[in-house]
């Protein structure tokens, strides 16, 4: 997808579905990059973020949305990583103190990835019927007038 059609769909949903998923306390910024995290090797759809300031930022890679719902699909999978952004306290606290933590931090984070997949499921269905829905008819009505 055009980087300007993320750009300009990620902006004009992001405030409800921060509201949908009680994030409006967070400052969460956007990118629209197709960089990995940290110069990494995993996926350039990422999320960071900062529990104690209530910070985030989220890359969107727009080569990697190929419409609106697979667009809207991993906003919520990212928004979703900062909703179970308390988790990573207890993840962070394991890896600092024990020195065989690895495998309890492959459960963690195989464990997080599901929880937010399952998560990422509902609230997609929920903003399709509620958001979404409202767009396409706003757009069908102005293509009618």
């Amino acid at each position: 997808m055009d980087q300007s059609k993320v750009k300009e769909f990620c902006e004009k949903h992001i405030e409800n579905l921060c509201n949908l998923l009680w994030l409006g306390n967070w400052k969460i910024t956007l990118g629209y990059t197709d960089e990995k995290m940290n110069g990494g090797e995993s996926s350039s759809l990422w999320c960071s973020f900062k529990l104690n300031y209530y910070t985030a930022h989220i890359n969107i890679n727009p080569f990697e949305c190929d419409s609106d719902e697979e667009t809207l699909s991993h906003l919520i999978h990212e928004l979703l990583h900062i909703v179970l952004s308390r988790y990573e306290v207890y993840r962070l606290t394991i890896e600092e103190n024990y020195q065989s933590a690895d495998n309890m931090l492959g459960l963690f984070n195989n464990c997080n990835e599901q929880t937010i997949t399952i998560l990422q499921n509902i609230f997609c269905g929920i903003y399709k019927e509620k958001y979404l829905k409202e767009d396409k008819e706003e757009n069908e009505n102005e293509k009618t007038d």
